[in-house]
């Protein structure tokens, strides 16, 4: 289940899956290594949340946010470095259905 915090789990998925067509995933993640902000195996079990001075050194690798978007750059990645750890399933998360 997302937690409340990421906001509503089809903005995260939306975006997410939008970034991931487009390459910028790729980019971020590569980015997020090579500053060893977050190291990518398998076997992690640690927290994946990013921090904003953490953020301000990859954000470059980010589309910029047009329009009214009601989350922010790090609140979807966080979101989407969150599903990656706990193994959350999108199909899972109903519209309506309350987060913790």
């Amino acid at each position: 289940m997302l937690p409340k915090r990421f906001g509503r789990w089809h903005t995260i998925y939306t975006r997410m899956n939008r970034w991931a067509k487009n390459g910028v995933l790729d980019r971020v993640f590569e980015q997020l290594q090579l500053e060893q902000i977050v190291r990518i195996r398998i076997e992690a079990v640690w927290r994946m949340e990013i921090t904003e001075e953490q953020y301000a050194r990859i954000k470059d690798s980010l589309p910029l946010q047009r329009g009214n978007v009601s989350l922010s750059n790090l609140q979807v990645l966080n979101a989407i470095l969150y599903v990656a750890e706990q193994g959350c399933k999108w199909r899972g998360h109903f519209t309506g259905f309350l987060f913790d």
